[in-house]
């Protein structure tokens, strides 16, 4: 049997996408991966297919120098040229397909390029024709619902977006099963498991009509609530009701999906825990390590940790490891120095996908502080969480519906009332040693359970996995009249090789 994972991230270090594949990998079926590459090699047992949009225009020294966040002119009558591909550009990027500045200059030089070539771009141009939905949208006076059609007009009229229609078609093998991962993929894994007659499964990861803060009265801020979140809820309409299954990250995100669309089920909360290692305790030292990993951008706000780091007991250290742009690290590092606290912060690069629990073991304490903008912050269960779990470490988290429950119930730490400097420092201070090792030895025996063994078995009865092996295998049985071992119409289910490995 063969699965098909369709993600708009770098797929070879996503973890939820990774602890997906060898689940099915390891219950013998083939799998073909839609996504973007990562920093990673992709593993030769993937059927991979690359998103990735040439940059045939851009050259490299120009993609580097491309601005990271295109604003958008307040709207007016009469639009220059200039505002109205502003207004594109700014659509491309809020997009969560957008993966880099070079994706999003490249859309910039492909329509300057016709520009300079016919000396303007007409109104019947293509590309100004699909545009046009967003623009009647961003200028009413209140947002409206939006039908499929407009919803799917709006999504395919980027550049990127019509590129992956077109490289999925035709080109992944016949499956099974089609698992969209969040909405912006729907569009594409929904349409590829109805010409497969497949079955269809949507993973939801974000609250995604309240994902992203913008300032407020600001026309980003208009753009999103006039423009991205109605095509978002129409998609949702849409598709939601044609999936086979739904699973969300958090039981926040779940209830709260339920009750936007009026579901007859919730989605299955499946979380995003990491395979169940087991690991040492290390009994709190003389230097107390506090450690964040994850993203380093302004998404996350770190330098107000920085800021509430002088207010920590001395013995307090503050270690953030992962991948983030140099000007942001290079910002927070100059904070770090203006505050007298470089000398208790330590900046690291990301380690790889299967060493990052190994690595957070050497740390004390595990820091997950965010600004709480929406209900999507507040449903947040992300994977750091329990990574920190499964390290052995006490944690300092946001005081968050799905997170404070299993802290207070668990004793594996302590909540951060607001995201506030102080209040950050109020939760550090409030350990001591002592303290710090009975929460590390609650987060090492919280850890079995808090493992994707467990949510895999989830995820297995959630999509009907069971089920649909069962189909397979009754198609492939021969017949007992004839004995010729004639199949049904359809793809044999590889049985399993004797030595399967468990890991891949």
């Amino acid at each position: 049997m063969r699965v098909c994972i369709v993600s708009a991230t770098y797929v070879t270090q996503e973890p939820r996408v990774l602890r997906q594949i060898r689940t099915f990998q390891e219950r013998g079926w083939q799998v073909s991966v839609v996504g973007f590459p990562g920093r990673l090699p992709v593993p030769e047992s993937w059927d991979f297919h690359d998103i990735t949009m040439p940059a045939v225009i851009l050259p490299e020294t120009a993609a580097s120098e491309a601005p990271a966040e295109p604003v958008v002119p307040a709207a007016k009558n009469g639009r220059s040229f200039l505002a109205k591909l502003a207004a594109f550009i700014y659509w491309r990027a809020a997009q969560p397909c957008a993966r880099s500045a070079r994706t999003i200059w490249t859309e910039l030089c492909r329509l300057a390029h016709r520009w300079r070539q016919n000396g303007t771009v007409a109104d019947a141009n293509v590309q100004s024709a699909r545009r046009s939905l967003a623009e009647t949208l961003y200028e009413l006076e209140r947002p409206r619902q939006l039908s499929s059609a407009e919803a799917h007009e709006i999504f395919f009229a980027t550049t990127q977006n019509a590129f992956i229609r077109d490289k999925v078609t035709g080109a992944v093998p016949q499956a099974d099963l089609v698992i969209a991962h969040d909405y912006m993929t729907m569009p594409f894994a929904g349409p590829l498991a109805e010409r497969m007659q497949a079955s269809f499964v949507v993973d939801i990861h974000e609250y995604a009509v309240e994902q992203y803060h913008f300032e407020r009265n600001s026309a980003e801020e208009r753009y999103f609530s006039h423009v991205t979140r109605p095509m978002i809820e129409a998609l949702h309409r849409d598709y939601f009701p044609k999936a086979r299954a739904l699973s969300a990250v958090s039981e926040g995100i779940s209830r709260q999906i339920q009750i936007d669309y009026a579901l007859p089920v919730a989605p299955t909360v499946i979380r995003s825990t990491p395979f169940y290692n087991e690991h040492p305790f290390h009994p709190t030292g003389e230097v107390i390590e506090v450690m964040y990993h994850g993203l380093v951008n302004g998404s996350r706000h770190l330098e107000v940790g920085i800021r509430s780091l002088p207010l920590w007991r001395p013995e307090f250290r503050l270690t953030i490891r992962g991948p983030g742009p140099e000007d942001y690290i290079e910002t927070l590092k100059t904070l770090a120095a203006e505050l007298g606290v470089e000398d208790r912060l330590s900046i690291e690069p990301p380690v790889p996908f299967d060493e990052i629990v190994m690595t957070a073991n050497r740390a004390d304490i595990g820091y997950l502080a965010l600004m709480n903008f929406s209900r999507q912050r507040q449903f947040v269960s992300p994977n750091k969480f329990f990574e920190y779990v499964m390290a052995g470490l006490a944690l300092v988290v946001m005081d968050f519906p799905d997170l404070a429950p299993t802290v207070r119930a668990t004793g594996i730490g302590r909540l951060i009332e607001e995201f506030t400097p102080e209040a950050i420092a109020t939760a550090i201070n409030s350990f001591d040693r002592p303290a710090i090792d009975a929460a590390k030895h609650a987060s090492l025996a919280l850890a079995r359970d808090l493992c994707w063994e467990r949510e895999q078995e989830r995820m297995v009865a959630a999509y009907g996995l069971a089920s649909l092996e069962a189909a397979a295998e009754r198609q492939n049985r021969p017949s007992r009249a004839s004995g010729a071992g004639l199949r049904a119409a359809g793809r044999a289910l590889p049985r399993r090789p004797r030595g399967w490995p468990k890991h891949f």
